[in-house]
């Protein structure tokens, strides 16, 4: 067409527009509109909702245009589509007319017009809203992924309906986007290798959309489904953790519950659902939701708190934040805090480690004396012979000074949560114990993050070897010798990952310490503090 016929037409169209909707006038632009530049200044300038009957009638929400793929380049587009983007702007006016429209526009795989849809509905009450959710609901569960700002809208979209009093559907609507998938590499290599598949590569689930804009719907729309839903947010947000964690596990084997998330989220109390890892997203948002309901129903928290050692008996890291509820609201439930911190040896395991003695540190002056006596004792008691005796794997036998050591520090170590509390000969050992090491160098309890250390590198990363089985373990370090080059990995390296990988074994750090000592400032060698006496 040539410029000034184009522009004829666009007077027409204009003419048109401006006398007003009709089906006279509706068939007129049926006649103009033949190609997409006349169609979209049409559709463009509208901002009438008394047009959607007549231009309905004459079919123009009924052909919105389909992705395009350029299977030559590997590219595909979404081209707009100026209907949707009218229905968008004129929801407001005529809310049930434009889901009425929008119910009937045929399936599209076209992402912009559903962007323009949820705009729509975003402009509806709530009620109206839902009616389209569910489709949307049906359609998103067909997709393997969801691009442009969809994700976005369609978190607005769940706190539309939350606050709206549609908190069902909200919630259905929460459970699909939000839904955690399998690493699709997991069964190219699986296909690949089939049983022999190795299980050094652990598997990385995902969700349907960016990992941004995945915490981005955590953080802005979910509370809003939280406090209109209550438990059952918090309960599916615990589903989708819970995907997480089985999805990220490699070996047929791996039923749980040790998910090693003291290396993958070393702190329940920190970090956000805006963190750069899915699962640790996930941890951040049960814990908000958790610490939300219990400040909307203080009398919940006992409850909330066993289901989530309910959970945590599939996955530690649910055990831990259980501990992490506990610590943050103790009105009301001391019985079950003295319970809890009456079972010592759970303070060895490293997926416990920081929890509970946070929890110990602030309740360990209100527990009964009997219980207190129990921790002493534990203490007192010292790691076992047999953390020595097996340190043989590494090398070499541990000697009676490697053993003094490392009981003097395992004491030490177990002392710090309460050191405020410590009186008589129990103060006197602590404090001869920090003259003899130095003070410890961690008082805030925290599994420092692989991923941060810049010194010292490991031929294996700790989650490599914390799926090698005992017996690969000790092949590996037979056989494996340092090449000396610069910046490569050294035995040092190497000690500090295995010491964390085969941390879940209570006292296993100890032992990786006896055999190959980590460089820790004012660390000594025994002399003979260990054994000292009760207070």
């Amino acid at each position: 067409m040539c410029g000034s016929k184009f522009f004829e037409v666009l007077r027409q169209v204009d003419e048109v527009l401006g006398s007003g909707p009709s089906d006279e006038n509706s068939l007129r632009l049926l006649g103009l509109l033949r190609d997409p530049a006349t169609e979209q200044y049409c559709f463009d300038r509208l901002d009438n909702p008394n047009w959607i009957s007549p231009l309905r009638s004459r079919g123009f929400f009924t052909k919105p245009p389909s992705l395009v793929r350029d299977v030559s380049k590997g590219t595909f587009a979404f081209p707009p589509w100026p209907q949707s983007r009218y229905l968008a702007r004129v929801a407001k006016g005529s809310p049930a007319l434009v889901l009425e429209v929008i119910l009937g526009i045929p399936e599209t795989d076209n992402e912009i017009v559903h962007v323009d849809l949820v705009e729509a509905t975003l402009g509806m009450p709530a009620e109206l809203a839902a009616e389209w959710a569910k489709t949307e609901i049906a359609w998103i569960e067909r997709r393997e992924a969801l691009y442009m700002l969809l994700p976005v809208k369609l978190g607005a979209l769940i706190s539309h309906l939350a606050k709206g009093g549609q908190g069902r559907v909200a919630l259905d609507l929460a459970r699909i986007l939000l839904a955690v998938l399998p690493d699709p590499r997991a069964f190219e290599r699986e296909r690949e290798f089939g049983e022999k598949m190795p299980e050094l590569s652990l598997p990385q689930p995902r969700p349907r959309f960016d990992l941004w804009e995945y915490g981005q719907v955590l953080e802005k729309n979910i509370p809003d489904l939280v406090a209109a839903t209550g438990e059952k947010a918090l309960w599916m947000l615990c589903e989708l953790l819970r995907t997480a964690v089985e999805l990220s596990r490699s070996g047929k084997d791996d039923k749980g519950p040790y998910d090693y998330s003291y290396i993958w989220r070393p702190e329940i109390d920190r970090g956000r659902s805006t963190d750069d890892d899915l699962k640790s997203m996930l941890v951040s948002a049960v814990r908000d939701a958790t610490e939300e309901q219990v400040r909307v129903n203080p009398a919940a928290i006992a409850e909330l708190a066993e289901g989530l050692e309910e959970r945590g008996q599939r996955w530690l890291v649910f055990s831990r934040l259980a501990l992490h509820v506990l610590r943050m609201f103790p009105a009301g439930v001391a019985d079950m805090i003295e319970d809890r911190l009456s079972k010592p040896e759970k303070y060895d395991d490293p997926h416990f480690h920081r929890e509970y003695r946070l929890l110990l540190k602030e309740h360990f002056g209100k527990m009964k004396s009997e219980n207190q006596e129990r921790i002493y004792a534990w203490i007192e008691m010292g790691p076992t012979r047999k953390m020595a005796e097996q340190c043989k794997f590494l090398g070499r036998t541990a000697t009676e000074a490697d053993i003094t050591r490392l009981s003097n520090r395992w004491r030490l170590e177990r002392l710090l949560p309460i050191e405020s509390y410590l009186t008589g000969q129990w103060k006197s050992l602590y404090e001869a114990l920090v003259k003899q090491l130095g003070e410890p160098e961690n008082k805030d309890f925290v599994q420092h993050r692989i991923s941060s250390w810049s010194g010292p590198t490991s031929p294996k990363t700790a989650q490599e070897l914390s799926q090698m089985s005992f017996e690969e373990i000790v092949a590996f370090l037979r056989q494996w010798e340092p090449s000396g080059e610069w910046s490569a990995s050294t035995r040092e390296g190497l000690s500090r990952d295995l010491t964390t990988a085969v941390a879940a074994n209570p006292g296993a750090v100890a032992e990786v310490e006896a055999a190959v000592p980590l460089p820790r400032p004012g660390a000594v060698a025994g002399n003979g503090v260990a054994g000292r006496g009760r207070r």
